[in-house]
């Protein structure tokens, strides 16, 4: 071997010499490898006879003879090497430079260059037709200048003929970040991270759905343990959904916030499966993750309007996520002028390349990917050859401009593809069905040994092949996996088989893997085995239809449990079809199967939204005599289906038919009050004084019927809590007499909330119920009951505790409670916990500026979840704090009290939750912040008119502090009203009115309310205004102001400072109304009620000095 390298200080020794239509280049410039056998090399003199090797020697003669025989053997190889990497050779237009993308490509650098460690940017869609370049683009405007600034960047494709297989490509990315992690310098403390932030049961759910992610975890000691804590945690249904999502994104998190960046790009979007594009969907809005560029591609030609990811990303928008949006189009004839200039090696002038430009240009249309396969062709045909005579490239104009060039490049390969052999062949069709990557030791089991004999030097020789000629390239991170160069190859090595074999030939390959590979490997390949093998189900056996029916009933349950529900749904479908409605007939084994699959499969049906077909599954299982045990699934899906629709009459219905079949006593639906205080003293007998530990450590239900049954109580629950107030109480007071004499389960929790809820609200002993919310709390500390969790906190915080201790103590759990909830999958009580904690940020009397944003994050994630009920109630808080605040720009100056804005308008929102939503529940949230901003800005008329129309709201919020805030405002409404009556009738109507609600709170206090004592006695100062007892008055106004303070309650220490101003006014004191203006104004400026806070300085300038 001999190498002549440049040196740049003697290259005025070397003559110029023009070389392949390029700018005259240097042979010096050249770096060029001979290789050749011995004899030539002692035919050229030079080596010795005496010597194998020796030192380069020879006369300037034989150098300029070598150099010039060397040139063009080498530029000839390049040239040759090159167009077989860069056309039908590996097809990486990345290789390349991309003309006519600069601007693109800027774009695309810019985007990567603002990554930042607290900033996330927005998505990128690149979209395009088949061979435009969205991958190239990707590569080279976002992968290497990745890696140059030390980042991460990660990709995963979605397969055409493998769509099936749930979060195949970003299985694929995470795993390519799985190794970076396991790989990075600081390992050790991102898998921590990532534990901390997952912990073991949310890491199982990724282990469970995404292969090869081990990286992300320190194994050790891990997989003894997993299976049994997975399966005690497990969630189900859409809480599973929320659930994998919430644990991705967390994982994200933690990965992100060590890295100097990561790009996520998954590709061919227009194949992904609907459970990927929720996790996309997922991952886009959450502005949490640090660090992280996604990017996706997709075939726009292939998306209409009303494809599932044309939605998502109209939806995205929407939701007003930042998506930036790249489309290309075919090349222009200057670029694809470029593109030949490239790809040949010469110069891009029009003179020399032009006119075959100009007939590539035409041929193609400028696709980019068609531009270099029909460069290739040309060579191939001899119709493009080099001379190296004249050292150019020469072609003939007239024979390709008669070659044919259509859009269907998969032609053109498969006549290159079937000059292979019968193996070769054969091999690459396998390939092809097994989808865009594969493993060698896949492919090599799927293939046919009794047709086919092969060796591992004969599949040596085709695996390198097909990499030479650059149809499959290996992956970079695992080189025992292959993947196709390009879509187009493999769609034409699928089309190699003929129509009418390939399904059966796929149903083959997945009999070959079921026989060939180890169980680990079949677990691992289990979706696209059964996708294989479903190809050819009708041709098999009445036996393997049978086993492949078990099969598919196995990938379904499997998908159930990664929350791709929409995968799941076909694979159950299929072994529903599989097995046929013979099977009820088989044997006792079939039929158990039978009913898992008819449950499973209507519990997918219900969260992919396919009620019909769920109720007919549930219709058809239930005309079955079983036993009630066996269906008692299929019922469950139907009370949750039912709640779902806010149908809780059917929901009530089908949970006491179910408990009826189970055995248990009736629960009367609309039970009398004594009925309703006969079981409230059973319940209390029962508890026979029992502490929260006491009752929290009694022994766990085994008894599986009456587990149904508890069960059935706690849908009831939810259902009547709803639908059926009267109905409620005996519920709960059923559920606890059960647990007591039976023993605790997952059910109990949600037995002793309610109690609490019931004990602390209308049955008026708030005392007991805290000591079941604490039993409850205590409850769900237990491993076993870690789901319930999240359900507790909301309870108890939001419905018990605020009747025993201050308001300000609950937000902390609440928000506690939502992170749990996200965490294990309860979405709808992680929702209710924000919800709760948003109203009572209000009531709180936290600062306006910073509420604002808590708003409006909340507002976005509940509406991301699809929580539509809970945001709207928390809508009216929003919008009432961007009012008082000056933050809503669209605020009604003259009329500032009234609640209107962009995020809600009352009359619109109150009609809307009256008729459209039918929840006065909702109706009750706005009326009562409409109430409060008419008091905040004395608005008594307004108010009074309010409260007449509306009436009493206190039984539509049942136990909720918003029922104590309604009869605050309601006495002093009332107060009000009654100091300017007309008549004594009138008047006395309203103190009647204020009186009651005065002993309403006055008997919360008495059991321990800290919340509104001084609104009491603000009350109760304003009754002696109206009475006439000044003294009295001011003394109560002084212990309202000071209460409040004390208390945290600064709005209504400035309404008590404000209403002091009035009085005082009144009777003439100059001196006392200045010092509660100031202090009115003090504190509705540090409430951040910028509005309110102005408007008083503009009506009591004399009293209110601006600073």
């Amino acid at each position: 071997m001999m190498t002549v390298t440049h040196n740049p200080r003697r290259n005025k020794t070397v003559p110029d010499v023009e070389v392949g239509g390029t700018s005259a280049r240097r042979l010096s410039d050249l770096s060029i490898t001979i290789s050749a056998p011995e004899k030539s090399r002692h035919s050229l003199g030079l080596v010795r006879e005496d010597s194998a090797t020796t030192s380069f020697s020879a006369t300037s003669k034989q150098l300029s003879k070598l150099v010039v025989e060397a040139s063009r053997s080498s530029w000839e190889g390049r040239l040759k090497e090159k167009l077989q990497s860069t056309t039908l050779g590996q097809l990486r237009l990345s290789d390349l430079k991309l003309h006519g993308r600069e601007d693109v490509l800027t774009l695309l650098e810019e985007k990567l260059a603002s990554i930042g460690k607290d900033m996330k940017q927005g998505p990128i869609v690149v979209a395009g037709v088949s061979g435009v370049g969205k991958t190239a683009l990707v590569e080279r405007g976002l992968e290497r200048p990745a890696q140059r600034r030390g980042m991460a960047f990660v990709g995963g494709k979605f397969d055409l003929y493998n769509n099936a297989l749930p979060y195949s490509a970003f299985a694929e990315a995470l795993a390519r970040l799985a190794k970076h992690v396991a790989s990075h310098p600081n390992a050790a403390k991102i898998k921590g991270d990532v534990l901390e932030a997952l912990g073991e049961d949310d890491s199982n759910v990724i282990l469970e759905a995404m292969q090869d992610c081990d990286g992300f975890f320190d194994m050790k000691g891990r997989k003894r343990h997993r299976r049994q804590s997975f399966r005690l945690n497990q969630t189900v249904g859409k809480d599973a959904v929320s659930r994998m999502q919430f644990a991705i994104r967390r994982l994200m998190k933690a990965v992100c916030s060590n890295m100097d960046g990561v790009v996520l790009f998954i590709d061919d979007l227009q194949w992904s499966d609907s459970a990927s594009l929720d996790l996309l969907q997922s991952l886009a809005q959450d502005e949490d993750i640090p660090s992280l560029l996604m990017v996706g591609a997709f075939r726009d030609d292939e998306v209409p309007e009303h494809h599932p990811l044309a939605l998502r990303i109209k939806e995205l928008e929407r939701n007003g996520t930042a998506i930036t949006r790249i489309e290309l189009g075919n090349l222009e004839q200057v670029a694809v002028q470029n593109l030949v200039a490239d790809v040949l090696d010469m110069e891009d002038s029009g003179e020399k390349v032009g006119p075959l430009a100009e007939i590539v240009h035409n041929k193609t249309n400028g696709n980019a990917f068609f531009v270099i396969f029909f460069l290739r062709s040309l060579y191939d045909e001899g119709l493009l050859q080099y001379n190296f005579g004249i050292a150019s490239w020469h072609w003939d104009k007239e024979r390709v401009g008669e070659k044919l060039m259509t859009e269907n490049v998969s032609s053109m390969m498969i006549i290159k593809m079937q000059r292979f052999t019968k193996l070769s062949q054969h091999v690459i069709k396998v390939a092809a069905c097994l989808g865009a990557s594969f493993s060698k030791q896949t492919l090599e089991a799927a293939l046919d040994d009794n047709e086919y004999s092969y060796d591992s030097s004969s599949m040596a020789d085709t695996f390198n092949r097909f990499e030479d000629e650059g149809l499959w390239e290996r992956d970079e991170n695992d080189l025992d996996t292959y993947r196709f160069a390009h879509d187009e190859i493999q769609s034409a090595a699928y089309q190699m088989v003929p129509a009418e074999r390939r399904e059966s030939l796929k149903g083959d390959i997945g009999a070959h893997l079921m026989e060939k590979l180890d169980p680990d490997s079949l677990n691992r390949h289990l979706f696209e085995i059964v996708s294989l093998r479903n190809c050819a189900a009708s041709s098999l056996s009445a036996a393997e239809r049978m086993d492949l029916a078990d099969l598919n009933l196995q990938a379904g349950i499997k998908a159930s449990k990664n929350a791709a529900f929409d995968s799941a749904v076909i694979y159950y479908e299929t072994a529903r079809e599989l097995w046929g409605q013979n099977a009820w007939k088989e044997d006792e084994s079939i039929s158990r199967k039978l009913i898992d699959l008819y449950t499973k499969e209507a519990q997918a049906r219900f969260v992919v939204g396919h009620l019909d077909i769920m109720q007919s599954l549930i219709d058809e299982l239930l005309c079955k005599d079983l036993p009630i045990q066996q269906v008692f699934g299929a019922y469950e899906v139907k009370i949750l289906a039912a709640q779902a629709a806010n149908d809780f009459d059917t929901a009530i219905n089908v949970g006491l038919e179910v408990r009826r079949r189970l055995g248990f006593k009736a629960i009367p639906t609309k039970p009398s009050l004594l009925a309703i205080l006969w079981e409230f003293r059973k319940t209390n007998k029962a508890f026979a004084g029992r502490s929260a530990e006491e009752l929290a450590s009694l022994p766990k239900l085994t008894d599986e019927k009456v587990i149904m049954g508890q069960r059935m109580l706690e849908l009831l629950g939810t259902s009547s809590f709803q639908a059926n107030q009267d109905m409620y109480p005996h519920v709960v007071f059923r559920k606890i007499q059960t647990m007591l004499k039976h023993g605790l389960n997952r059910s109990s929790c949600d037995g002793f909330s309610g109690a609490g809820i019931l004990l602390s609200g209308p049955f008026g002993d708030p005392k007991r119920g805290r000591e079941m919310g604490k039993a409850a709390e205590l409850l769900a500390q237990n491993p076993e009951m870690k789901m319930m969790k999240s359900r507790v906190l909301f309870c108890v915080q939001a419905l018990v505790y605020h009747h025993t201790s201050s308001l300000q103590g609950t937000l902390r759990p609440l928000l506690e409670g939502y992170q749990i909830g996200l965490r294990t999958g309860d979405t709808e009580s992680a929702c209710w916990s924000i919800g709760f904690r948003s109203c009572y940020l209000w009531f709180a009397s936290c600062k306006l500026k910073d509420i604002v944003p808590e708003y409006r994050a909340a507002v976005t994630a509940l509406q991301q979840m699809n929580q539509d009920a809970i945001r709207l109630c928390v809508m009216p808080y929003y919008q009432a704090a961007k009012n008082l605040s000056g933050e809503g720009v669209e605020l009604d100056t003259d009329r500032p009290w009234l609640l209107k804005g962009t995020e809600c308008n009352f009359d619109e929102a109150l009609a809307f939750a009256k008729n459209t939503a039918k929840s006065t529940m909702l109706a009750a949230y706005i009326i009562i912040v409409q109430l409060d901003l008419f008091v905040i800005y004395q608005q008594w008329d307004a108010a009074k008119e309010l409260l007449i129309k509306e009436g009493d709201l206190r039984k539509f919020v049942p136990g909720f502090f918003q029922g104590l805030r309604f009869t605050f405002l309601e006495g002093l409404i009332s107060l009000k009203a009654a100091q300017t009556a007309a008549s004594w009738m009138e008047r006395r109507k309203w103190r009647r009115r204020a009186k009651k609600a005065m002993k309403i709170m006055r008997g919360r206090i008495s059991k321990g309310n800290c919340n509104i004592v001084h609104t009491l006695q603000l009350l109760a100062a304003e009754l002696h205004v109206l009475n006439g007892k000044t003294k009295e008055a001011e003394e109560s106004y002084k212990q309202a102001q000071i209460g409040a303070k004390r208390a945290g309650f600064v709005n209504d220490s400035a309404l008590a400072h404000e209403l002091a101003v009035l009085h005082f006014l009144e009777t003439g004191d100059e001196y006392w109304t200045k010092h509660n203006a100031k202090l009115a104004h003090e504190a509705y400026v540090d409430w951040q009620a910028k509005v309110k806070a102005d408007l008083l300085q503009r009506q009591y300038p004399q009293y209110i000095v601006e600073e």
